[in-house]
């Protein structure tokens, strides 16, 4: 596979490659060996990121992270993204359908040992991207008030604090965003 490709498999292994996006090419420019895979929940490396993410998540948030976990199930998400540096998944992230053509992001992660490498903008860039191409024209997302890194990228990205929606209405932790897809 050369540096400017991409890999999308499915569970049974199956590779399938393209072009990759003008972000793509800047991250490769960054480290030639940085790409996306596009796959699912039973990917073992989303199993295994998420795993590390809910014990980050649990010494972070103490007993409140029982709250979160209901919500932060993988089973069933069709769509996620994984990044790879070399041959080793450094980050990870997924959305799922919401309500009309709105998708909520999801188990969006970067180990602390990868973090500062713009890993996390790559990946919300590719979820956005597969979004959009599966006709979705918003997002939606939740995050913890002490998850500062990542509200100030969300933020970044174009994503707007909103009220909170669904489970997380008087949660007093969480921040919750949105973003209109179609206005990049």
């Amino acid at each position: 596979m050369s540096n400017c490709e991409f890999r999308i498999s499915n569970p049974e292994g199956k590779l399938y490659s393209g072009k990759v996006s003008s972000i793509t090419k800047k991250m490769n420019r960054l480290d030639k060996h940085v790409y996306a895979e596009r796959t699912d929940f039973r990917h073992r490396d989303f199993v295994f990121l998420t795993e590390y993410l809910d014990k980050e998540l649990r010494a972070n948030d103490g007993d409140e992270a029982d709250y979160y976990a209901n919500f932060n199930k993988i089973d069933n998400i069709q769509h996620v993204i994984l990044v790879y540096e070399g041959n080793v998944a450094v980050a990870c992230g997924a959305f799922k359908p919401y309500k009309d053509k709105t998708v909520e992001i999801k188990r969006m992660f970067v180990p602390f040992n990868h973090r500062g490498k713009r890993f996390s903008s790559f990946v919300l860039h590719e979820l956005e991207k597969w979004a959009m191409e599966s006709g979705y024209t918003s997002a939606i997302l939740e995050t913890g008030k002490t998850q500062t890194a990542a509200i100030h990228l969300y933020q970044k990205k174009g994503y707007k604090i909103i009220p909170n929606y669904d489970q997380y209405v008087g949660v007093k932790n969480s921040v919750c965003m949105f973003k209109d897809l179609t206005n990049g």
